[in-house]
């Protein structure tokens, strides 16, 4: 299939991008993210790799420290209890 003025790989190109930008969630519930977006794209310009992986770590670590009801975010993970959350009762 082809349009004559536009080969089919462009087509098909702008057809997943369209059905892909429809999966985004509102601006409004997107902007947190977007902002994460920037902030890392803007270190990694900045400092490389180096620069990348900080601002990772940082996010991380705030996300670590996030509690929902009281209780942590990254609860089976963080803090990490062995043999809390085990299947198999230890002796």
């Amino acid at each position: 299939m082809s349009t004559g003025m536009v080969s089919c790989v462009t087509i098909v190109v702008s057809t997943v991008t369209l059905i892909a930008s429809l999966s985004l969630p509102p601006w409004g519930l997107g902007l947190p993210a977007r902002i994460l977006k920037f902030t890392a794209l803007f270190f990694a310009a900045l400092f490389g790799i180096l620069g990348l992986i900080v601002t990772a770590s940082v996010t991380f670590a705030h996300l670590v420290t996030l509690e929902s009801l009281g209780q942590p975010y990254f609860q089976p993970l963080i803090p990490f209890k062995p043999g809390k959350y085990d299947r198999k009762k230890r002796p």
